[in-house]
């Protein structure tokens, strides 16, 4: 999704059947998809001018890798539970 809002220049909306897609039971598939998605976000954040990146589109990046760390940080936390 950040990938379509950083190519629309504006936020759009989800739709909900992507926001909360159904469980996929192939881990190592959604980590593949997740890694493919991201190195793409980051090729295509690489291809923005600077003008570009001053619009919405610096915080939208802001905003995807913050998210990222977010969730890493509950996966860290979750391995030392186990």
């Amino acid at each position: 999704m950040a990938r379509r809002r950083l190519k629309a220049g504006a936020h759009i909306e989800m739709p909900e059947e992507e926001n909360f897609p159904a469980s996929s039971e192939d881990w190592a598939a959604d980590r593949a998809a997740l890694f493919a998605e991201t190195r793409a976000l980051a090729d295509d954040a690489a291809q923005l001018t600077e003008a570009e990146l001053n619009k919405f589109r610096y915080r939208l990046l802001h905003g995807s890798v913050q998210h990222h760390l977010y969730h890493a940080g509950q996966i860290a936390l979750l391995r030392k539970l186990l």
